[in-house]
Formats: C-alpha cells, sequence, structure tokens
C-alpha cells in the first residue's frame, strides 16, 4: 500500500486530536499533508500504518514527535522575548539611622586631712546626644521594546529552518519502509 493511498490527512489528524500543540498555530496542517503526499505518496507504507487506524497512529506520531516540533518554536518565542520587551528596574533604598548617647559626669572629690568621707568639691554633668539619619532613594528603570509581530516573525523562522521538511523527514522515518531494509 502506498502514503497517498492511506495518509491523505495525517497531520490534519495529528492536529485534530492533540488540540493546542503550538506547531500547528503556524503550520497549515492541510498544506502539510498536501506536501507530504507530494514528496513522498509513492512509497510504501509501513507495517504500523496497516496495522493501525489513522486517529491511532496520529496519537503515536504526537507523542513521538510533537514536544520536538513545540520546542522549536517555543525556543524561539522565548529568544524572542527576551529581547522584546526587556525592562529592568534597580531600586536602591539606603537608610542609616545612628544615635549616639554619652553622659558623663566628673566629679571631683576631696577629703579632709585624716578624714575618711569625700565631700563633693565639683560636679559636672555632660550629657550629649547625636541622632543622625540619612536616608535616600535611587530609581533607574531602563525599557527596551521592539515592535512586535510574533506571527510573521516565526512563520519566517520556521520557513527558514525548512520546518516542512522536518516534519515530514520525522514522519517518514516511522510511516514509511526503510530503503535499506
Amino acid at each position: 500500500m502506498k502514503v497517498k493511498e492511506c495518509l491523505t490527512n495525517l497531520f490534519e489528524t495529528m492536529d485534530n486530536r492533540k488540540v493546542g500543540q503550538d506547531i500547528f498555530n503556524f503550520v497549515d496542517s492541510d498544506l502539510l499533508d498536501k506536501y507530504y503526499i507530494n514528496i513522498y505518496g509513492n512509497r510504501t507504507v509501513s507495517n504500523i500504518v496497516t496495522n493501525l487506524s489513522v486517529e491511532e497512529l496520529a496519537d503515536i506520531l504526537n507523542n513521538m514527535f510533537s514536544s520536538k516540533w513545540n520546542n522549536i518554536i517555543l525556543n524561539y518565542l522565548d529568544s524572542e522575548n527576551l529581547l522584546t520587551n526587556y525592562k529592568e528596574t534597580i531600586t536602591e533604598l539606603t537608610t542609616n539611622n545612628m544615635t549616639t548617647d554619652n553622659t558623663r559626669t566628673d566629679t571631683n572629690k576631696v577629703s579632709a586631712y585624716n578624714d575618711e568621707d569625700f565631700v563633693n568639691n565639683d560636679e559636672n554633668i555632660t550629657v550629649e546626644n547625636i541622632v543622625t539619619d540619612n536616608e535616600g532613594n535611587k530609581e533607574i528603570i531602563r525599557t527596551k521594546i521592539k515592535e512586535v509581530d510574533f506571527y510573521d516573525k516565526v512563520n519566517k523562522y520556521l520557513t527558514d529552518f525548512h520546518i516542512y521538511n522536518l516534519m515530514s523527514i520525522d514522519i517518514n522515518s516511522v510511516v514509511t519502509l526503510n530503503i535499506l531494509n
């Protein structure tokens, strides 16, 4: 049995069976089916295709390759997001509170000759209270925003990445017979 006889809507079935895949937001599954049939349509299918329904095959292929394909897009989006809406905020708050209390008592005592009791001759009490408050705020905001059109950028990236070829080769490695076997 040939690929063009039984797998005419494989990618579309994969898209419908696992909703929410990032890859099919950017790649048209119907167009990908047509591309796949035109490239590999005359190849003989492997036993896995003849033994399973298209839905079961789609589930297996989604489990095998969807993470790989989604990661291609996610890696690109992450790299773009890091540079697209870049905002750096540096907030510096400096507070110095210093309180110094000094109390000094100077007492001069004298005693009479042969007397053990001292008498205050002169007493000087000095109280010093120093309060120092330093407070400072510093905030620096750096913002870099680029014009963003992710859909076009991702499509251009995927086109440059040859995503249709990559997806077709991945699927073909499972569903068609290997020439060397």
